[in-house]
Formats: structure tokens, C-alpha cells, sequence
């Protein structure tokens, strides 16, 4: 799903095939959210046979996001780069992509099967793919 008032028709579209690139070539992969800062959903990805709501991770994301950043300053550090959410059942990330205007979030969910590396190394090379589609 595209939300064309956020960003342009074409971004949007070159997006959604990152996105759905991105989770297709990641074994684990339930659900990935680029949402804006503020909480709104932008574009997302669902993997066949999954269920999640997007419109709700991505509010969660940018409060999550939010309270990151708040301790990072808190204990001296720069923004947070990334937040990892382990479970029993799986693993949620949640990066905010900062080099673009308006700064974005992305969320990713995936299950147990996926591998934490992976997944990081996955989702940076989203981040950047996103960033570079943004600011050209």
C-alpha cells in the first residue's frame, strides 16, 4: 500500500518493489512498514499467509522510535540507529531513516526462523535503497 500524499507516485512505487524485494529475499519476513514520523503509514509489505496491522505498527513505531532517541540523549549518546524486539515467537526492528525530509521509520516483523544478522544487514541495505530513492 502507497500513500501518495506523502510522497510522490513514482518514489512510492519504486518503494513498494524495495519493500517487497526486500521481504521476499528475507526468509522470516511477516511484515515491513516505511511510516512517517509522526505515525502514518507509507508504504508497506505483507507476506502471503501473514496477518499484522500496518496502520498500527507504524504508530507504535514512531512512539517506540521517540522513546529511543529521548534515551539515547538521555545517556549521552546520538540518536538511536535501530531498535530490536525480541520475542519468543519472533523478532521486530524498527530503524528511522533520518536523511530524508521529513525523517521516516522502518519497521519490520519477522518469526523465529529469520536470523538477526540477516535481518540487520537486510534492513540497512532497505534503509539506504529507500533514502537514495528519496533524495535523488
Amino acid at each position: 500500500m502507497i500513500n501518495p500524499i506523502r510522497i510522490g507516485k513514482t518514489a512510492g512505487e519504486m518503494i513498494e518493489r524495495q519493500l517487497h524485494q526486500f521481504g521476499e529475499s528475507s526468509p522470516g519476513i511477516q511484515l515491513i512498514v516505511l511510516s512517517s514520523a509522526d505515525g502514518f503509514q507509507v508504504s508497506s509489505y505483507l507476506a502471503p499467509g501473514a496477518s499484522a496491522a500496518a496502520a498500527k505498527v507504524a504508530a507504535m513505531t514512531s512512539s517506540i522510535t521517540a522513546l529511543g532517541d529521548a534515551i539515547a540523549r538521555e545517556t549521552g549518546l546520538t540518536a538511536a540507529r535501530n531498535i530490536v524486539i525480541e520475542a519468543d515467537n519472533g523478532t521486530v526492528l524498527l530503524f528511522g531513516i533520518r536523511d530524508v525530509k521529513p525523517a521516516l521509520a522502518l519497521s519490520i516483523v519477522a518469526n523465529k526462523q529469520a536470523i538477526l544478522g540477516h535481518l540487520l544487514w537486510a534492513a540497512r541495505n532497505a534503509e539506504f535503497a529507500i533514502s537514495k530513492v528519496l533524495t535523488h
